[in-house]
This record gives C-alpha cells, sequence and structure tokens, in this order.
C-alpha cells in the first residue's frame, strides 16, 4: 500500500481581523476562522479536487500545502514529514511542488520574456545557461506552444497561451505535487477544456499528483479521481467522482450538483437556490455550520456538530447522511418531459 503524499490533520487557519495591542489587552481579538479543523490525505498519482463557494477555505487550505501559509494549529505533511511556510522548507520540497494560479497573466512577471519565465526556477536552482535554454525549448513544446513565442511578453499571449506557459514553469523542476487554484476559472469554456486534457496528459506522462481547487463540479467531473467538497472552511463530503455525482450523501453538495446543466435535454434537475448568503467566518453557525442554510436541517443540526460518517466509498459530515443517500429524490426533484 502506497503512502499518501500529503497529509493534513485537523489543520485550523485563523486570520486576525484586530489583534491590536489595545483589542489584546481588552481580550477583544477578533479572527476570521478560514479552515477549521480538516484531516485529509492525498495519494500519489491521483487528482483531489477541492470544491465550494467563495470563502470556503479551499485556497486558504491549498496555501497550507504550498508553504504560503502556515496552519494556525494542526499539520500539513509531505512524504510523511511535517512542513511549515515556504521559508522553512527544504530545497527538494520546495522543488516537489509546483503552483498554477487562477489569473494566468496576474501569475506571470510582465517585464520578463516567456523564455525568461520558465527558466526562473531553474535559473534559482542553479542551472547554467545551455541548460535552462535546453530545457525551457522542452517545456514550451510540451505545452503545445512553439518556440517563435519565447521571446513574447505575457500581454503578447491569450488567456489560454499564459496558462499553458505557467504550466511549463510549474512543471520546469519536475515536481511530484501541483496544486492547480481555479487554474481555468478565468478563460472561456473551449479553452477550458483543452487545457483540463493538458494536464491529463502531463499527470499521465509525468507522474504528477494534483491539488485541483474549483468552484464548480462541472469542472472537475472528468479531471478528479475524488473531489472534497467543502463549506465555511468545514469538510462537507469526500467521495469517488463517480460515486459523489450519483450518490451524494450531504444535501451541500446535492444544491452544487443541481447547478450542472443535464446533457439530456428531456431531463433536468431542478435547481436548488439556497436562501441567505455563506455566514460570516468571523462568528460561524453552531452545529453544523451549514444548517442556517440546509432546507432539511432541523434542531439537532442547530446544536450538534456531525462526526464523519462513511456511507460507503464516502465520507459525509451530516447528521442524516445515510437517509439523505439513501432518499432518490434528495432536496432536488427531477423534471422530466415525459
Amino acid at each position: 500500500m502506497t503512502k499518501p503524499i500529503v497529509e493534513i490533520d485537523d489543520v485550523v487557519k485563523r486570520f486576525p481581523v484586530d489583534d491590536s495591542f489595545f483589542a489584546k489587552l481588552l481580550g477583544n481579538e477578533t479572527y476570521v476562522t478560514a479552515v477549521d479543523g480538516v484531516s485529509l490525505s492525498i495519494e500519489p498519482g491521483e487528482t483531489l479536487a477541492l470544491v465550494g463557494e467563495s470563502g470556503s477555505g479551499k485556497s486558504t487550505l491549498a496555501n497550507m500545502v504550498t508553504g504560503l501559509h502556515s496552519p494556525t494549529s494542526g499539520t500539513v505533511k509531505f512524504d510523511g514529514e511535517v512542513v511549515g511556510e515556504a521559508t522553512s522548507r527544504n530545497k527538494e520540497t520546495l522543488a516537489a511542488i509546483g503552483m498554477v494560479f487562477q489569473n494566468p497573466r496576474g501569475s506571470l512577471d510582465s517585464r520578463l520574456t516567456i523564455k525568461q519565465i520558465i527558466a526562473e526556477p531553474l535559473k534559482a536552482r542553479g542551472w547554467s545557461a545551455a541548460e535552462r535554454e535546453q530545457k525551457v525549448e522542452s517545456l514550451i513544446e510540451r505545452v503545445n506552444l512553439s518556440q517563435a513565442y519565447l521571446p513574447r511578453h505575457p500581454h503578447e499571449l491569450s488567456g489560454g497561451e499564459a496558462q499553458r506557459v505557467a504550466i511549463a514553469r510549474a512543471i520546469a523542476l519536475n515536481p511530484r505535487l501541483i496544486v492547480l487554484d481555479e487554474p481555468v476559472s478565468a478563460l472561456d469554456v473551449s479553452v477550458q477544456a483543452k487545457i483540463v486534457n493538458l494536464l491529463m496528459e502531463l499527470q499521465d506522462e509525468l507522474n504528477l499528483t494534483y491539488l485541483f481547487i474549483a468552484h464548480d463540479l462541472n469542472v472537475v467531473e472528468h479531471i478528479a479521481d475524488r473531489i472534497a467538497v467543502m463549506y465555511l472552511g468545514q469538510l462537507m463530503e469526500i467521495a469517488p467522482t463517480e460515486v459523489l455525482f450519483t450518490e451524494t450523501s450531504h444535501p451541500y453538495t446535492e444544491t452544487l450538483l443541481s447547478a450542472i446543466p443535464s446533457v439530456d435535454p428531456t431531463k433536468q434537475k431542478e435547481r436548488v437556490i439556497l436562501d441567505g448568503d455563506i455566514p460570516s467566518p468571523i462568528n460561524t453557525p453552531s452545529g453544523c455550520v451549514f444548517h442556517t442554510r440546509c432546507p432539511l436541517a432541523d434542531e439537532h443540526c442547530a446544536t450538534q456538530t456531525p462526526a464523519a460518517e462513511h456511507i460507503g466509498e464516502s465520507t459525509s459530515w451530516c447528521h442524516y447522511a445515510a437517509e439523505f443517500a439513501d432518499d432518490e429524490k434528495r432536496i432536488a426533484g427531477v423534471m422530466s418531459d415525459d
């Protein structure tokens, strides 16, 4: 049995809103809880997708894996070793984790040529000019761009081309894990599919592991092996992709699935519209954090925090996960033209 490449154990991340001297003196420090007690693992070679609404804590959790943030409590392990912020990590760990950001042009230095951008991590690791040039030429072609792009600057590229350059830079040091933070959300739908296909090709060829952040389940359906659903800093459900799409065991996941258009024009799920906005992470609800918007919530949900419940291949944080999984209609009924 292989050992997970990433292990996240009971991780909490809080950001101070007011931790001034006077707030501390009066005991009135205020914090935003971005991630609240999350535990999960990522196996070598798999794609784990993190999905949820904006503000659910997806990117913060990913940033603790890459080292942009350190946990307030809990641990993040890479290859079995506890890792903190990037400044405290050794060179081997830093090289083993790549990252691709949401805004392709914003993540590339506008002052540099494409050749210089892709060569940045190689130069930082001491590669010679000749070695860098050969590697960069190989990388640009590997992301299906010609060498004619190398003298250009980011503003001369389309969004899809810029993201291909970002991917080339991310794989330059032969990483084992790549964190993809909303890598296609800023692109047109037709371009999204091409970038997802490229990522899948690279994963097979280079034996990569992906942590894929998205707010749209439709985007990750074809690339993810497992999907972890987050809401207000907590996990709601983790399941293999095909199981989550057909046998979800959590009401929140069902609301996300209901937003995906059906490929069958004669059969369309009823869209579930949640009441209100996601609550403030400064003052999270008691009990199940989703209960203030859940159509099925009762008094028990409002007062008791749900424990993880295993339903087949799924793990669900819902008091009524088993009953929900058995209900074919769940929240969203099915509208048919029959």
